[in-house]
């Protein structure tokens, strides 16, 4: 419980700080600033901003690379942070709507990364992947 309230006060701080300033001291490309914070060591403002962006009303408006590409930064993200769990499915949450806007793109998109980013691929679409699976109906049969 404590996780998800630590995430809902960073999601609703962080939507303030956009929202609140919105001149010259939001960066043009979020993404690119929170990929360049990440690549710093600023983890808390490369997850403020990767939050603003998946929670914020632009998200729909991603294209189909700058989706993979947020996926990609909530999976290191969640190496980093103390709640791996929300990261991970916001990352998979993410790669569903890349997917859901292009398939095709979005595989050619994953199977171009580089080797330093294919584990971290694989385990996001194999949790992907298993979110999609039916679950097994139960075969056996008991007699009362």
């Amino acid at each position: 419980m404590n996780k998800v309230l630590f995430i809902i006060v960073t999601v609703l701080a962080s939507a303030s700080l956009f929202s609140g300033c919105r001149g010259a001291a939001v960066p043009e490309d979020p993404l690119a600033d929170a990929e360049q914070s990440f690549a710093e060591g600023q983890y808390v403002r490369a997850q403020m901003l990767c939050d603003s962006l998946l929670l914020g009303p632009d998200f729909d408006r991603l294209d189909v690379e700058r989706l993979c590409r947020l996926s990609l930064m909530f999976m290191r993200l969640a190496e980093n942070s103390v709640d791996n769990d929300a990261n991970t499915a916001f990352a998979t949450r993410t790669l569903d709507a890349a997917i859901e806007r292009n398939a095709d793109s979005t595989r050619t998109f994953l199977d171009k990364v580089p080797v330093e980013e294919k584990a971290r691929v694989a385990i996001l679409t194999a949790i992907y992947e298993a979110q999609k699976v039916p679950m097994p109906v139960d075969t056996l049969t008991y007699d009362y």
